[in-house]
């Protein structure tokens, strides 16, 4: 947290801005392993976006929709991805794409089992992978009195979804779960080395400029 913090400092954003931008660079580096990286390469991701405005008191149940998010993989450096990320966000968020995306999902909850589970596969239809970022404790945690050191989650994946990206951070550290169908990631470890070389270089950039 103490190097996201310092790439906000020096460029903006949310953390889930930062996240994004590791994410989208550790899935370019996978294709550019591989040749696959096309000159216009299309990867929408799923990204659930809170409802509830942050002063609300707290209650049972969740409120929250989706966006479908356009991850800038021709982008190169990761300060300009970063600016290109800020902007798509933040149209999508402007828009009424959540809640009416909100609406849907309602909907479909309310259809026989069979037509859900065909609504909820042509939607999913819609992109390649979801990532969900989750603020966890701030304090250490312990349990049965010796010290928590890491929290993993992963986020559950439904409709196909080839690739499931968990973000939760806990007592200054972030820890990021990746699942992923074989089909689609076959080596998950290198989005992992990817996400961790993408966060150093873009801490290394904000690093240069202060200095």
């Amino acid at each position: 947290m103490t190097d996201i913090a310092a790439i906000r400092q020096r460029w903006g954003g949310r953390v889930n801005d930062v996240m994004l931008v590791v994410v989208t660079g550790a899935l370019r580096r996978y294709l550019l392993a591989r040749g696959e990286l096309h000159p216009t390469p299309t990867v929408r991701l799923v990204v659930p976006v809170n409802l509830r405005p942050y002063q609300e008191d707290i209650e049972l149940g969740n409120r929250f929709a989706v966006i479908f998010l356009k991850l800038p993989l021709a982008i190169a450096d990761p300060a300009a991805r970063l600016a290109a990320i800020r902007v798509r966000t933040e149209q999508a968020k402007s828009s009424l794409e959540a809640v009416a995306n909100l609406a849907v999902i309602g909907m479909m909850g309310r259809l026989p089992a069979w037509l859900e589970r065909l609504a909820l596969r042509l939607y999913g239809l819609k992109a390649t992978a979801v990532m969900t970022n989750v603020p966890g404790p701030e304090e250490p945690l312990t349990l049965a009195g010796a010290p928590v050191g890491r929290i993993l989650a992963w986020v559950p994946q439904i409709t196909g979804i080839g690739i499931g990206i968990s973000v939760l951070s806990h007592a200054g550290a972030v820890t990021v779960g990746i699942t992923s169908d074989s089909g689609v990631v076959a080596e998950p470890w290198e989005l992992v080395a990817g996400i961790e070389a993408e966060m150093a270089a873009l801490r290394a950039s904000a690093r240069a400029l202060e200095e």
